[in-house]
């Protein structure tokens, strides 16, 4: 797809310029923060009598980045992330909760775009995301007139796609320290694999995740 070749275009860029022309500097840290996700698609939107809501959960791992000069860089990263959504709906005598919850193992490759300011810099950046799929369950909690409650909870591993490639597009801030860098990032990160499935079937939904994520993180230059 087209949005694989940039970051192998920009490599390659990067190969053929002067070794002079690249005053690499590196930087690897940690990063996390909390992701809101949800589904998207033709298959996506609202079951009959449900209303859908986005499922917060967390977003963090390892970051590295090769930055080449004041405004370009490359950026690696290895993430946990919480993906999925809820739904509910209130009938006449009872009210259901569902809540998907699929975890996966993120690997973006993101070009940079940087301005920089005194002390800091701002980025743009955007790029692929590779994701792994680690656990998949539906959890369903309905709840009678008189409170009620029953809880099950399915394991979703067989009607869920164990991989997914998306888009990794977003920007933010980096403040220098004596030791590297303070890292404040916001991205939106839609897929583009359907990922579900009827429980007993073949045939595959158009519901695709997507990913909105905050993290703050810490850098060091080496």
């Amino acid at each position: 797809m087209l949005f694989f070749r940039g970051p192998v275009l920009f490599a390659a860029l990067l190969a053929a310029a002067p070794s002079s022309a690249l005053a690499t500097d590196f930087y690897a840290g940690v990063k996390g923060g909390v992701g809101l996700s949800g589904f998207w698609g033709a298959n996506a939107g609202d079951s009959a009598g449900f209303t859908d809501n986005v499922r917060a959960g967390f977003c963090g791992g390892l970051v590295g980045v090769a930055q080449f000069n004041d405004n370009i860089g490359l950026q690696a990263e290895l993430l946990y992330a919480q993906k999925g959504k809820s739904s509910s709906g209130d009938f006449a005598t009872f009210a259901i909760q569902n809540d998907w919850k699929s975890d996966y193992l993120e690997i973006p490759l993101v070009c940079r775009l940087c301005y920089p300011l005194k002390g800091s810099r701002v980025l743009v950046y955007a790029g692929p995301s590779l994701s792994f799929l680690l656990s998949s369950t539906l959890m369903v909690t309905r709840t009678d007139e008189g409170g009620l409650q029953t809880v099950s909870s399915e394991n979703t591993w067989g009607t869920t796609s164990a991989f997914d490639a998306g888009l990794a597009v977003g920007g933010g801030m980096e403040f220098e320290i004596p030791t590297g860098e303070i890292i404040f990032d916001v991205r939106f990160t839609p897929g583009f694999i359907t990922t579900y499935r009827k429980t007993g079937q073949d045939k595959q939904l158009d519901i695709k995740n997507y990913l909105v994520s905050f993290m703050v993180g810490y850098a060091f230059k080496f």
